[in-house]
Formats: structure tokens, sequence, C-alpha cells
């Protein structure tokens, strides 16, 4: 019985430190567990690509409503009005 719950601590102690943990995002960003890759995330001025891995990737990305400027990095509304598109 002691060696069942050693090893049920154990893996629970696995399970808590071996997760992804949050980073800090930017304005307009929110930490997603599941993220799409960086590449394929919406843009200014961008279609979006024609093939996109289907794989999650935790990292910050915009929330929803925004898309990322090639120029700065930043999250803008996604009408992307007031902020210049890549060449």
């Amino acid at each position: 019985m002691a060696r069942l719950i050693a090893l049920f601590l154990l893996l629970v102690a696995v399970c808590v430190y071996g997760a992804p943990k949050s980073q800090p995002c930017g304005l307009n960003e929110e930490w997603n567990e599941c993220a799409v890759v960086k590449s394929c995330e919406p843009k200014c001025g961008q279609d979006p690509p024609k093939i996109c891995p289907k794989i999650c990737v935790a990292r910050c990305q915009c929330i929803k409503g925004y898309k990322r400027n090639l120029n700065t990095d930043l999250c803008v509304p996604q009408e992307c009005k007031f902020f210049s598109k890549a060449a």
C-alpha cells in the first residue's frame, strides 16, 4: 500500500512540474496551450498560409479580433487601419 501511495505522489509531481508554464504575454495577447505555430497566425497585410501544420504550440497569441503587425510584431485591431502593411 505504501508503494502505491508513493507511486501516486510521484505521478502527481511529474504532472504538476512537467506541465508547460504560462508566460507573461504582451498587450492584446493571451497564453494558449494549443496555439497555432507563429507562421500561421493571422497578420496585417498578409493572406493566411495555404498550408499550416495541425499541431499545438504553447505560446502567446493575439486575442480574438486582433492580428499580428508584421513590422512591430505587436497585436493590433484586425482592421489594421492605422498600421503600415508589409511591402
